[in-house]
């Protein structure tokens, strides 16, 4: 796959299971480079850059594959699409592991002891027995748990969880490099290539890493060092 610059002329190749390392020395292009990538998270064309995937179907859909992470504050769920998907995985587990039965036996004591209510009760009342098991878990805010720790322990909890819930497989760090120590960026390596997803790094700043990557430099004068 390569991440195709446009407006710079750039087309950096970037692989699977390793850190790709993109340095843009201009803090102008620099600072442009973030607003375009977050506009195409968001679902807005951007025609300046993409990602190719050239072994399939051509430009990789940003907001179906891609994550964009600049901070550990986006390190969060708030996804209506993950916690749908979440669910229906969760309904198909309990059917799996036969919890259903148990639930089913569960639930239905506690309409009998509604009804029994309903009928002693002064009001008139009515209710909704007709409830599935997302609307249980739902009942019990079932969620994916906000990953705790360091900035790289949130990372790997986190994308590991978006990969196999929405198959977001490419993941751009923007400008991160403050919260990762060398240790830590052992572990992302060790991460991405046991996952097999990319992992694309933008700096300001070229950065000494210990682990093998592969990188390119845009430098001040938008000349393309690999």
């Amino acid at each position: 796959m390569n991440l195709v610059y446009y407006d710079v002329g750039t087309s950096f190749e970037v692989k699977r299971g390793v850190i790709n390392l993109l340095t843009i020395e201009s803090k102008q292009l620099f600072d442009s480079t973030a607003t375009l990538l977050d506009k195409q998270i968001i679902g807005e064309s951007q025609d300046n850059i993409a990602f190719v995937d050239n072994g399939d179907s051509g430009y990789v859909d940003f907001k179906k594959r891609c994550e964009l992470i600049s901070s550990p504050y986006d390190l969060k769920y708030n996804m209506r699409d993950l916690q749908k998907k979440l669910l229906a995985e969760l309904c198909e587990e309990v059917a799996l592991q036969g919890y259903d039965d148990k639930i089913a036996e569960a639930y239905g004591t506690i309409i009998s002891y509604i009804s029994e209510m309903q009928v002693k009760s002064d009001y008139n009342l009515d209710f909704d027995e007709q409830k599935g098991m997302s609307d249980i878990l739902k009942y019990f805010d079932v969620h994916v748990k906000t990953p705790e720790g360091s900035f790289a322990e949130k990372l790997i909890e986190y994308g590991s969880s978006i990969n196999r819930l929405l198959g977001r497989d490419v993941f751009i760090l923007l400008n991160c490099d403050a919260y990762i120590s060398e240790a830590d960026y052992k572990y992302i390596s060790e991460w991405i290539l046991y996952e097999d997803v990319y992992l694309v790094v933008v700096e300001n700043k070229q950065l000494q890493l210990k682990q093998d990557y592969n990188g390119c430099i845009i430098d001040k004068d938008l000349c393309e060092i690999h």
